[in-house]
Formats: structure tokens, C-alpha cells, sequence
């Protein structure tokens, strides 16, 4: 999947879950207030379709459900390349040429290009054991919503490192493939580059750097009060010192 199509998807989901900190240049409260409420109700109405019983929690058997109803575009029984194509193109397209035997890893035991109903289940069973953090047999609401997350981020890592051609660990413009606008929204510090920190679903810490070095004006390597450009409270709880500067010498805050 291409990163500017993922690009979407990420911010939908991050936003509601994780406080992404000072920014070069801020969205208006009111817009960022929106997005997150629309973000929630997305991952909330999400969860209920999946929560069958209406437990407020989701089962191994419900999470497989769910996930074969999404996977499965052209319902034919099974999942294969031919239903990422249908998901892109239409349930009328007909199946990609070449690598189909790759398709599935471990979980394609007989080595036919796409998963069963039993192959899928297993898949959907390691997964369902990595995100049931509690190791109570459910996933909760905050549980699922964070295998979403780490989903789409190892899907744009992947995407990230398919544009960086000369792999120098960043995008240039002429590597990206994506909508230019959205180049100039990533591309925070504006030094022509998309790095892995400027990424939606990178580190907090990392991309709280990129945003102080685009705030630090004067290049002195602190962000003062007047260079700050979001909330004042937010400049105070950063500058853990009260030096009225943001720099090196601020102990890290776990919750920029």
C-alpha cells in the first residue's frame, strides 16, 4: 500500500490515543477537536461491529470473525491477493500476476497462495495473543485500538523504506510518489526531506524534536517562549527546568 494512502489512516487512529505535542504549525483547537472526535467515534463503532455479544469486550472468535468479513472482499472462502486488488480496485478485478505463493508466510500451509478458513483462524489467533496485553483471553476497547495503531505504523514503515530508493533514511521529493501537498504537511522542519521523525506514528519524543527544531528560529538550539507556537501550558510542563527555554537540558517528560 502506498504511504500517502496510509497516511490517512494513521493519523485517524493516532490521534485519539496519544498527545502529539507541540507542532510548527498549529491546527486550530477546534479542527484538532473535530478529527479526534471523529477518530473516536470510527474506532468505537469499529469495536461495537465486532463485539457481537455486546460485551463491551472481544473474543478470539470475534476478532477472527471480524477480520475474515475484511479480508475477504470477493467472498470466495478464501483470502488472497486477489482480494487486496478487489479491496483497491473493485470486487471485479481479477487476480494479480506473480508472487501469489509468498502470500500468507507460515499461515499458507499448503503452499497454495491464500488462506483457508483454518489457515486464517491460526493467523488471527497469534495476532489476537500479541494484542491481549491483560492475558485475560479479550481484548478491550484500548487494546484493540492499539493493534490498529501498530498495524498501520509497521504498514507506512514498510511503505517509508520502499520510496527511500537510495535509502539514506529519508524521502526527498523526487522519491516521493505521494500528493505534493502532503509532502509539504509532512515535511514539518522544511528542509526539502520527510524523515522516519516527521512520520505520523513515530516516537513522540522523535517528532516533538522535529517540531522544536522547525519552532527554533534563530537556530541557538532552544525554543524560546516567543518562538513557541502552541499552547503556553504546554510550553510550561516541557520546560521542566523553568529556564523559559525548551532545550537539552529539560529532563525528558514521559508525556509530552
Amino acid at each position: 500500500m502506498r504511504l500517502s494512502r496510509l497516511i490517512p489512516i494513521i493519523l485517524l487512529v493516532i490521534v485519539p490515543l496519544a498527545i502529539v505535542g507541540a507542532q510548527a504549525k498549529r491546527v486550530p483547537r477546534n479542527k484538532q477537536a473535530g478529527q479526534t472526535q471523529v477518530a473516536r467515534q470510527r474506532l468505537a463503532a469499529a469495536f461495537k461491529a465486532a463485539d457481537t455479544d455486546g460485551d463491551g469486550k472481544l473474543s478470539l472468535t470475534e476478532f477472527t470473525a471480524a477480520a475474515w468479513k475484511k479480508a475477504d472482499v470477493n467472498k470466495d472462502g478464501v483470502v488472497s491477493p486477489a482480494d487486496r486488488q478487489a479491496r483497491r480496485n473493485g470486487k471485479q478485478a481479477p487476480p494479480p500476476k506473480g508472487k501469489a505463493k509468498a502470500f500468507g508466510g507460515k499461515y499458507d500451509t499448503n503452499g497454495d497462495g491464500k488462506l483457508d478458513t483454518a489457515e486464517f483462524a491460526a493467523m488471527q489467533a497469534d495476532i489476537f495473543k500479541k494484542l491481549d496485553r491483560s492475558g485475560d483471553g479479550f481484548l478491550s476497547p484500548r487494546e484493540f485500538a492499539a493493534g490498529i495503531v501498530k498495524r498501520e505504523q509497521r504498514r507506512a514503515a514498510e511503505a517509508f523504506k520502499k520510496m527511500d530508493k537510495n535509502g539514506d533514511g529519508k524521502i526527498s521529493r523526487d522519491e516521493w510518489t505521494g500528493k505534493p501537498a502532503m509532502f509539504d504537511k509532512l515535511d514539518r522542519n522544511k528542509d526539502g526531506f520527510i524523515e522516519k521523525a516527521e512520520m505520523p506514528g513515530a516516537p513522540a519524543r522523535e517528532r516533538l524534536a522535529v517540531r522544536l527544531k522547525a519552532m527554533d528560529k534563530d537556530g541557538d538550539g532552544r525554543v524560546s517562549r516567543a518562538e513557541w507556537t502552541g499552547r503556553p501550558a504546554m510550553f510550561d510542563k516541557l520546560d521542566t527546568n523553568h529556564d523559559g527555554y525548551i532545550d537539552k537540558s529539560d529532563r525528558p517528560n514521559p508525556k509530552p
